[in-house]
């Protein structure tokens, strides 16, 4: 008897487990009155042209033979905002960038961050040598002592470009989100929840390719798969060029 049940608990515990792993990854249902939108951020190139295997081979022109490669597998950083939704809970906590020592040099961490619209940049000095920074949108131009940070906004929708001067190219880019915002896993997928049910208009932004936005229905007590593609031929101003 103490046998048998020990082994029931076992499967008991094991199909538990199973479950688990085959709904790992997926997207839960959204609670009460809300609606969830989830999907894929994707890479497209401009209509036809192969580019080069990041990793692999260059850009053909010989001007670009610094530029790095863009690795179309994979979009790297991203942000996916709704229009007219509130940013709320977590995702309107301050961020934070850090001049720190690298292999190289003085670089500037994280390479690429996101922020609610009223939520603020510390940049703070972790080397042990005073830095001159410079942010052309928030209006800073300073020299920042070891220790010592700098506090930057942005308006809603903007770019706040951080940039290291004097010394080397080290800079940081934050986008402002005018809404509520995800920031997109290394392999694209992202998720909103917690959306007003009806229509929404999405927007995609990358530091390397124009905006994108496209319309989707989110439906209460759903969780509706919505996937943008960026690309120079897929942006938000060659959209509104075909209208």
């Amino acid at each position: 008897m103490h046998d048998s049940g020990f082994r029931r608990r076992v499967a008991a515990l094991a199909a538990s487990l199973l479950l688990a792993v085959s709904c790992a990854g997926a997207t839960a249902r959204p609670d009460g009155d809300t609606a969830a939108l989830w999907g894929f951020v994707r890479l497209v190139p401009r209509d036809g042209v192969t580019p080069p295997r990041a990793g692999g081979g260059a850009y053909g022109d010989r001007r670009l033979r610094d530029v790095t490669l863009v690795d179309y597998d994979r979009p790297g950083f991203a942000v996916v905002w709704a229009e007219g939704e509130p940013a709320g809970g977590g995702a309107a906590r301050d961020v934070a960038l850090a001049l720190s020592d690298g292999p190289s040099g003085v670089r500037i961490d994280p390479e690429h961050a996101a922020v609610a619209s009223g939520a603020r940049v510390v940049l703070r000095n972790d080397t042990r040598s005073a830095h001159t920074v410079s942010c052309p949108e928030a209006g800073l131009l300073r020299r920042l002592a070891p220790g010592e940070s700098a506090l930057l906004r942005g308006e809603p929708g903007s770019e706040l470009g951080v940039f290291l001067l004097g010394e080397g190219r080290a800079e940081s880019r934050v986008f402002v989100a005018p809404g509520a915002f995800a920031v997109a896993r290394e392999d694209g997928r992202w998720e909103l929840r917690g959306l007003r049910p009806g229509p929404q208009r999405l927007h995609a932004w990358h530091p390397r390719f124009p905006s994108a936005v496209r319309s989707a229905e989110a439906v209460r007590g759903a969780a509706t798969r919505v996937d943008l593609e960026l690309g120079v031929d897929r942006g938000e101003e060659a959209a509104d060029a075909r209208r």
